[in-house]
């Protein structure tokens, strides 16, 4: 067992309060996981993940009396804290080996069980030291991601996606052990992963790695790829992906974009099925799916600069800033000019306007089928420029009913 004596994290007085509470009991409650590796990386910690040693189950609630069992054979707890000065959700959870809960087996037997190194870091709450039973501490200072268990991959086959994402959040480099344990997978191992688990992680390579290519790079070398998704043609995507992780837009858009580039050389038919798979259909409602199949068809119309009737007619199908994104991080040479046309002319996330509707027709004396050749007659003079405004419109259609 490593011991370090680091800066101190700063935590919440309330975490501080519950490891004395433990401490009275006789245990010990250490801080661990991605907080610890954070604080380390000089990033400030957004989670607290907790693990309680010497104190059996039926004393959880003795430290904290809001504590909630995640199912009785899974050894966490969900516990929230509010007060003045805090609102808190954070996990306790005891060690956990073949499917028992063993509070007492000590650090080093209950480190086993985690996915890297790095994450296997403890902080002690009331000694302010990290306890390191694996090498992590160096491991980060090397920016290598090794397992403290050489069986932690065969036995939880969604790690290989979790090891891609840290390899391209942090850009570590995974060791040869770890390699060898992912290609050593079997096709059946592979198959059991949750899609909806996969997508959680690809999501976070996505949004939260400055270059998701290395992370994707990792799993084609474990072959992941090519027996999950033989079908996804990636790697002419991997530059885009870097250069499209640097584009700050809202979360929606955001992950559509990225997996729009990710897609974007893959015939449709294996889009559908990549994101079935995935179980991938919107995203906080936004037409995630329908992005994707129609913008890998028309983005490279962006590599040239588009008349003002071309944007309007491509702002009807798809948002156009995302479509303008897209075609810019494959180097579309007019793919910037494009966009500033579209905010220009007001059509960049909308289409255009409709300025009338079937009621404006009723009152000039056309009806029935007439009304919906008379709202497209209109909307083809909007995209030539000839109607741009509700006065425009009303004198168009004064003459189109006089021509009836």
């Amino acid at each position: 067992m490593h011991t370090h004596t680091f800066p101190s994290i700063l935590v919440p007085a309330s975490l501080v309060l519950l490891a004395e509470k433990t401490a009275v009991l006789g245990g010990r409650l250490y801080l661990v996981g991605g907080a610890v590796r954070d604080h380390l990386l000089g990033i400030k910690p957004k989670d607290w993940d907790l693990e309680l040693h010497g104190i059996p189950p039926e004393k959880v609630q003795l430290i904290c009396k809001t504590a909630s069992p995640v199912g009785k054979s899974y050894g966490v707890w969900k516990v929230q804290i509010q007060n003045e000065q805090e609102s808190i959700e954070l996990d306790i959870s005891i060690p956990i080996v073949s499917d028992k809960i063993e509070p007492y087996i000590g650090l080093e037997q209950a480190t086993l069980r985690r996915d890297l190194t790095i994450n296997a870091i403890y902080y002690d709450l009331l000694s302010q030291e990290f306890l390191d039973p694996f090498g992590g501490i160096n491991d980060l200072q090397n920016k290598v991601l090794k397992s403290p268990c050489s069986t932690n991959i065969s036995k939880d086959p969604l790690r290989v996606f979790r090891v891609a994402r840290f390899a391209s959040v942090f850009s570590f480099t995974p060791c040869s052990d770890l390699i060898l344990s992912g290609q050593s997978l079997s096709q059946e191992q592979l198959n059991f992963i949750a899609g909806e688990r996969i997508t959680m992680e690809l999501n976070k390579i996505f949004l939260k790695s400055p270059a998701p290519s290395k992370g994707f790079k990792w799993l084609k070398q474990l072959k992941v790829m090519e027996r999950l998704f033989p079908e996804w043609n990636i790697d002419p995507c991997f530059n885009a992906l870097d250069k499209g992780a640097a584009v700050k837009i809202p979360y929606p858009q955001k992950l559509t974009l990225m997996w729009s580039i990710a897609l974007s050389h893959t015939p449709t038919k294996h889009q559908e099925s990549i994101l079935d798979q995935c179980f991938l259909h919107t995203i906080e409602r936004y037409p995630m799916r329908t992005f994707v199949f129609k913008s890998s068809s028309v983005w490279k119309k962006l590599e040239l600069p588009c008349s003002d009737k071309e944007l309007f007619l491509l702002a009807e199908e798809l948002e156009l800033r995302l479509l303008c994104l897209l075609a810019d991080s494959f180097n579309a040479t007019a793919a910037q000019t494009n966009l500033s046309k579209a905010i220009e002319l007001g059509v960049e996330q909308n289409p255009l306007p409709a300025l009338l509707q079937g009621r404006h027709f009723q009152k000039s004396g056309i009806h029935g089928k007439a009304i919906g050749e008379g709202l497209r007659e209109l909307r083809k003079a909007q995209f030539e420029g000839k109607v741009r405004t509700f006065t425009d419109a009303q004198n168009w259609l004064t003459e189109y009913s006089s021509n009836l």
